[in-house]
């Protein structure tokens, strides 16, 4: 009886772990630094991965479902009977035959329309119908409006480009830490505001660190291989 109770207490242990446990040990897909790829999903769905993205199945005869836990996801999805669902920090986007991507950034959600239309629902905006070529962002200051975006800019990625049109240096970086092993730091704020446009090779991520330099009041400091400080000048 004694040993019952132990496995009983260190399973229930076991599961009130789970909560602390990495990303990739609670989906069923991830990418890490710097992959990209494709993942069919057995309604014949498919869900394209950025790098440093995961995400959870939450299939059953009812619903489609899935749990959008990091990273930026674009998704075709193939016709069913059952509705097509993606959590995503608090929001619910329906697909309505659609393909559209999301992307979760720095507290923030961006849901982008590139087919048809999805419903979107958070506590914050009620619920809001895209149609194709639209996109909203909420969350963390977003301001929650519907507005039009560039799909080949938005998409630059499935194609193995960043492209930056008049971006922050905040989001720049960002972005760029994905595709890159360690980090890169600046020792000023002002600089995140600082302006960035070009268009640059996923695979050569240190491109973007070369293109600032040349372009804005700044340089790198390489401390070690997977650590870059940026300075003003």
């Amino acid at each position: 009886m004694v040993l019952s109770g132990s496995i009983a207490a260190g399973l229930a242990g076991g599961y009130l772990a789970l909560n602390g446990l990495p990303d990739f040990l609670q989906s069923d897909e991830y990418t890490g630094t710097g992959e990209t790829r494709r993942a069919t999903l057995e309604d014949g769905s498919t869900v394209d991965l950025d790098a440093d993205t995961a995400f959870a199945l939450e299939f059953d005869n009812q619903v489609r479902g899935i749990n959008l836990q990091r990273g930026r996801a674009f998704f075709d999805v193939a016709a069913d009977p059952r509705p097509f669902r993606v959590r995503a920090d608090g929001g619910i986007i329906t697909a309505l035959g659609t393909r559209f991507s999301v992307h979760l950034w720095d507290g923030s959600t961006t849901i982008a329309v590139e087919e048809h239309a999805v419903t979107v629902q958070s506590a914050g905006l009620g619920e809001v119908r895209l149609e194709e070529g639209e996109r909203i962002s909420f969350g963390n200051g977003a301001p929650g409006t519907v507005e039009p975006f560039d799909a080949y800019i938005e998409t630059a990625w499935l194609r193995g480009k960043l492209i930056f049109e008049d971006r922050p240096l905040r989001q720049v970086l960002a972005d760029v830490n994905r595709y890159r092993s360690g980090t890169i730091q600046v020792t000023s704020d002002r600089l995140l505001d600082m302006r960035v446009s070009g268009i640059f090779d996923i695979s050569n991520p240190d491109g973007v660190l070369e293109a600032i330099e040349n372009t804005l009041p700044v340089r790198s400091t390489h401390v070690t291989r997977y650590l870059v400080v940026l300075r003003p000048v």
